[in-house]
């Protein structure tokens, strides 16, 4: 793999469509799939996508000036134009559109990716996968991990590699989490998720349920508020905790990680 600058000196010669781009996407997942299917290192992406800026290089961030969970140092404009999302788009593929930055070390991996099988095997990360407050796939239904599924090891939810590491696998093993083509018999096709109305509806309906709760945050209502979303016939079958994430205490967080949805045996 090479730096995609050369690639791209003369103007836009890149390998990506917009409907590539799936709902709830993840910047990490998007960022790392435009590095793949243009045969970019991880390297040559970041070089690419960073602000250049010497105020902005000079910036602090509590997260890593490489950390996927907020823009840091990666410039979104640039971003925007060059994987042709809109404004929402980029938005939705951070998790602070769920969640504030302050949670972040707190309600997710942090620094670390977590995943679902079924999905990062066909090029889809959402946002939603980060939260500990989810313990299964919303479209798969399978338990998310923080573990490669060859070595064991974390896979940091970055982007940021030494020497040419490849997008879109293992850094420890360098594994491929994912491959472009499929093969279908004696063909291939391109492998990318498609997800239908039903499971954008299911991602539409958690979104707006965590957009929700974080506007009404300290509001007396939250419990009734919170009753009537997960309640049966409302399409929210996988919040299933009695509490809101953000009324949870520090310490109680940290023992129910997983809790609020995907898991129907708790009261």
């Amino acid at each position: 793999m090479t730096s995609i600058e050369t690639g791209l000196s003369s103007g836009p010669r890149y390998c990506w469509r917009r409907d590539w781009v799936a709902p709830y996407e993840s910047l990490w997942s998007l960022l790392h799939k435009f590095a793949a299917l243009n045969w970019v290192c991880v390297q040559g992406a970041k070089q690419l996508f960073k602000k250049t800026s010497m105020a902005d290089r000079r910036q602090r961030r509590s997260h890593g000036k490489w950390n996927l969970h907020t823009l840091g140092g990666f410039d979104g404009e640039k971003i925007r134009k060059v994987l042709k999302l809109s404004p929402d788009d980029l938005n939705h593929s951070l998790v602070t559109s769920l969640i504030s930055s302050l949670e972040i070390r707190w309600l997710t991996p942090e620094t670390n990716l977590r995943y679902c099988p079924e999905c990062i095997n066909r090029g889809y990360h959402s946002i939603f996968h980060q939260l500990y407050a989810i313990s299964k796939c919303p479209i798969h239904d399978i338990a998310l991990t923080e573990q490669c599924q060859h070595c064991g090891r974390k896979i940091t939810y970055e982007l940021n590699g030494r020497g040419k590491a490849t997008p879109y696998s293992c850094p420890v093993c360098h594994t491929g989490l994912w491959a472009p083509r499929r093969r279908i018999g004696k063909d291939s096709e391109a492998n990318i998720l498609e997800l239908d109305e039903v499971q954008k509806n299911r991602l539409d309906n958690l979104f707006v349920w965590f957009d929700t709760v974080r506007k009404t945050a300290g509001s007396l209502t939250n419990m009734e508020r919170w009753s009537e979303m997960a309640a049966p016939g409302t399409g929210n079958n996988h919040l299933e905790h009695k509490k809101t994430f953000l009324q949870m205490r520090g310490e109680e967080v940290l023992g129910h990680w997983g809790n609020l949805i995907g898991c129907s045996d708790v009261s």
